[in-house]
């Protein structure tokens, strides 16, 4: 089947979309990731940072858990308020909530940077060359030009690696979740391959080895489609509002220090709220790294600080009373501004600033703070030297591999889960050399860790621990 043929509610792979229990195939795209073993992963992969035990601050899953509730409470305003589009689906945005994490790496956008440089020369990282010049001519400083991206990542589990149960082939290889090419266009946060998109060459959305199935789910465009857009703005809403919560909790963001001190009557009548120095310095940070937030961002943005708690948090039922506050509020400014435009969700232009600059709050008082770059300095530390120890192993099997001839003793020696993403790259179609492939299959090993595993892989590998269970697939 080629595709043009493939509707939008078929599955990647052609086969039936149907179910006997009445489920609608965008439905069933949902269970699948939420039992997938890839969803499950990311329990165990930090949001921001790890908190102490008794925080319970988010992970990946439970981050990409609030993200659907918030798609979904998208999708039932807008249709609410009579302003859906035609045709739009909501178990489609659902699935996209659920899965758009799943491609992240441990230790969160270090670890993503980090396997990034690692196998990106610094011209290329600096300046990618779309996929046609890639073509032509081989970066020779480049292991894998098209580098390492959470969200490609995410495709290429959708599509290729993750284990499904419901593959009629007659291996014992994963061909991802099979969903339909509705819910992986609404996962598609950027429907360009890299350095096609010159505007925004920091991300995209899938790998050369990828590209067929790419051009399947995106027909060619670079727009995003409804469902895509939903999780996009669910995704930014999570995360400034529950990742703040998060860190007033521990004592990181202080948010009692941005509460306006008090009301100012306007000659008109009107209050208005006087800045604390605190806001007024954070603002000056956020214009220094973003750009100036417009006056009326600001003024929108000082009427929050009014829903913010007004002491420290520890753990009385005031204090989760406050956070519970601030939260529907701030719920309520970033969904109920929601509208559409054509087909195309449209966010208010101002309850979008303030949502940009609420998640700079997250750089400025964590991100930003010198003890969690020095963790983050360990943590790529620990991937660069996994990929380091498997490097030439896993290059010199790919380049003696022959199919359907026995595994090679390096073969049999990598850890399970490497052998498994070495022969899905191997078989896989695509423009990659055998070398390419290594690489690729060595990231998709690395990344495919949950942050407990990375450590142990590693102190393994560095002889500080005496289990050697190298993998626990």
């Amino acid at each position: 089947m080629t595709a043009q043929e493939i509707g939008a509610d078929e599955r990647l792979s052609g086969r039936d979309a149907t179910d006997r229990t009445g489920r609608l195939a965008t439905q069933r795209d949902h269970d699948r990731v939420l039992y997938s073993e890839s969803f499950r992963r990311l329990g165990a992969v930090t949001q921001v940072a790890i908190g102490a035990p008794e925080t319970l601050l988010h992970n990946r899953l439970t981050h990409s858990l609030k993200v659907e509730q918030v798609g979904r409470s998208i999708f039932r305003f807008l249709e609410s308020e009579g302003l859906m589009p035609a045709g739009a689906d909501e178990w489609a945005i659902s699935t996209a909530c659920l899965a758009h994490d799943l491609g992240h790496p441990p230790f969160g956008h270090a670890g993503e940077e980090e396997l990034h440089a690692l196998v990106t020369c610094d011209k290329h990282r600096a300046n990618p060359r779309p996929l046609e010049d890639r073509k032509k001519t081989r970066c020779r400083e480049c292991d894998l030009e098209d580098g390492f991206e959470g969200n490609a990542q995410s495709f290429r589990i959708l599509t290729a690696l993750a284990e499904t149960g419901h593959t009629e082939a007659d291996d014992d290889l994963p061909r991802g979740l099979d969903l339909t090419v509705l819910s992986l266009r609404a996962a598609t946060k950027y429907p360009w391959l890299r350095g096609d998109n010159p505007e925004k060459s920091e991300k995209w959305g899938a790998y050369d080895i990828d590209a067929e199935a790419f051009g399947v789910v995106t027909r060619g465009s670079q727009k995003l489609s409804f469902e895509a857009e939903s999780m996009d703005w669910a995704d930014d809403i999570a995360y400034a509002v529950h990742d703040i919560e998060d860190f007033h909790r521990t004592g990181h963001i202080p948010l009692d220090q941005y509460m306006a001190t008090g009301l100012i009557e306007k000659e008109n009548g009107e209050p208005e709220f006087e800045p604390r120095e605190a806001f007024i310095e954070f603002l000056r940070y956020v214009e220094h790294h973003r750009g100036p937030v417009s006056e009326e961002a600001q003024a929108e943005l000082l009427a929050t600080t009014v829903q913010f708690p007004a002491t420290r948090f520890t753990g009385t039922t005031r204090d989760f009373k406050a956070l519970a506050n601030m939260r529907g509020y701030l719920l309520e400014l970033f969904i109920g501004r929601t509208t559409v435009e054509g087909d195309a969700l449209k966010r208010d232009d101002i309850a979008n600033e303030v949502n940009k600059a609420l998640k700079q709050l997250i750089w400025y008082h964590v991100i930003d703070e010198p003890r969690l770059t020095n963790i983050q300095t360990g943590q790529r530390r620990v991937l660069r030297e996994i990929f380091n120890e498997f490097k030439e192993t896993t290059e010199q099997v790919a380049l003696d591999w022959k199919r359907g001839a026995p595994p090679s003793r390096d073969m049999r020696r990598l850890p399970y889960a490497l052998q498994k993403y070495l022969t899905i790259a191997l078989r896989q179609g695509g423009t990659y050399d055998r070398k390419q492939r290594a690489y690729r299959a060595l990231l998709d090993f690395i990344s495919g860790m949950s942050e407990p595993e990375a450590y142990r892989t590693h102190a393994v590998l560095k002889g500080l621990e005496p289990d050697g269970r190298l993998d626990s697939k």
